[in-house]
């Protein structure tokens, strides 16, 4: 019998008397269920983050698109200088990673009802709009009709009003004199994201060109959608190398680098856990082999005795050390997975809105995540357990058939 064979056969022994007996069993147990622990941590942790930047991502995304296109001055303010209409710009679509174009048209304003105001930026939008977004978080209301003579408005901003879908409400634009403007609310959307939902409504883009003195082909901007966004940043570069060198163009990165940047930290953050979790995982899998090195100085004194090496002795419990490994990894991806698999479904861990942004912990579960957790915590878990099989070259024969 070749000598793998052997090992193997005799690893397998050594692991069906531990089920059964053996003083190291409870401290084995414990350490299986330390590496089931560490990898289901691992794969939620991978699924939270993943899910909560992504979910933050497309909020703003929903709010702000992928590239903002418009004169300088008005980047950085809601009232805007007009932009004529670019055919330019709106060819872009289709071509170099940009999936669609659309133009729009943004003012201040003060919405009423009754005693109470509340202000809001106002951005106007045409048939053109992607309403895709905002039909998900759409409350009540709906926006097939358009906005001709309405409004979309947030949940926030329809409690502080005390109004509903098909009401009324006045829109006062803050101009010398003030002009108004009486709107039915077609819907109200909560997206969570309160930095949006406190301050931005939608009407129709005539409205806002027509109050501004502007003509059908005037607009505040553009704001253009990629197909593929880890490249976002080259397209918004190539954007602005093709507009007129009075235009600005800015990703969605550039506008809010807050954001962004705290989405940054949170791959910091799992990158810790990660490794944390896999330095429990190898600790753990380095004392449970060390203990059933100690428990069986007799047999390897036996195997020595016979004229098997350190090295055919060493892979018996490396074998063994493995083996319990892949009970731990099984476990903990059972965990894990199913974890992920009940919060996704069931919402069961809440979030507060006003901190998170979200109303519940976001799940994104990925295959390839996993694979690569698993990968990385067996190869380093198993290159760990070479370190206390070296106990085995430290025993010496006559000490131990002298003990036996």
């Amino acid at each position: 019998m070749p000598f793998r064979k052997v090992e193997i056969f005799i690893a397998n022994k050594f692991i069906g008397r531990r089920k059964s007996s053996g003083r190291s069993r409870p401290v084995i147990r414990i350490s299986i269920a330390a590496i089931a622990i560490s990898t289901s941590v691992m794969i939620l942790t991978a699924a939270v983050v993943k899910g909560f930047k992504k979910e933050i991502t497309e909020k703003v995304i929903g709010f702000g698109a992928h590239i903002n296109v418009g004169y300088y001055s008005n980047q950085q303010s809601y009232e805007s200088v007009p932009l004529e209409k670019s055919g330019e710009i709106e060819s872009m679509a289709g071509h170099n990673n940009i999936r669609h174009v659309q133009a729009y048209v943004t003012n201040p304003g003060i919405l009423k009802n009754g005693t109470t105001i509340q202000a809001n930026v106002l951005k106007g939008v045409d048939n053109n709009f992607d309403w895709s977004f905002f039909s998900e978080h759409l409350v009540s209301g709906n926006l097939d009709s358009g906005l001709t003579n309405g409004i979309l408005i947030s949940s926030k901003t329809a409690n502080e009003l005390e109004v509903e879908t098909g009401e009324k409400i006045l829109l006062y634009f803050i101009q010398d004199p003030p002009r108004v403007r009486k709107l039915k609310i077609v819907g109200i959307y909560e997206s969570g994201f309160s930095q949006f939902d406190n301050l931005m409504a939608f009407v129709d883009m005539k409205l806002l060109q027509t109050i501004n003195g502007w003509n059908e082909n005037q607009y505040s901007g553009y704001v253009l959608f990629v197909d593929d966004f880890n490249r976002l940043q080259e397209s918004s570069n190539e954007v602005y190398n093709q507009i007129p060198n009075d235009l600005d163009a800015n990703s969605v990165y550039e506008l809010f680098p807050d954001i962004f940047n705290w989405l940054e930290l949170q791959d910091m953050n799992y990158f810790i856990i990660l490794t944390l979790m896999i330095l429990v995982a190898a600790i753990n899998s380095i004392s449970s082999l060390v203990i059933m090195i100690l428990e069986k100085t007799q047999s390897i004194g036996v195997l020595k005795t016979l004229g098997s090496s350190n090295w055919n002795i060493k892979r018996i419990f490396i074998y063994q050390g493995g083996y319990l490994l892949l009970i731990g990894l099984f476990w903990g991806n059972l965990t894990g997975i199913g974890l992920c698999l009940l919060q996704r479904e069931f919402k069961i861990i809440e979030l507060p809105v006003e901190s998170y942004y979200l109303s519940s912990v976001p799940i994104q579960l990925e295959f390839t995540d996993i694979f690569f957790i698993n990968l990385g915590a067996f190869t380093l878990c198993s290159l760990a357990l070479i370190l206390p099989s070296h106990l085995i070259s430290k025993i010496v024969i006559a000490k131990v058939i002298k003990f036996d």
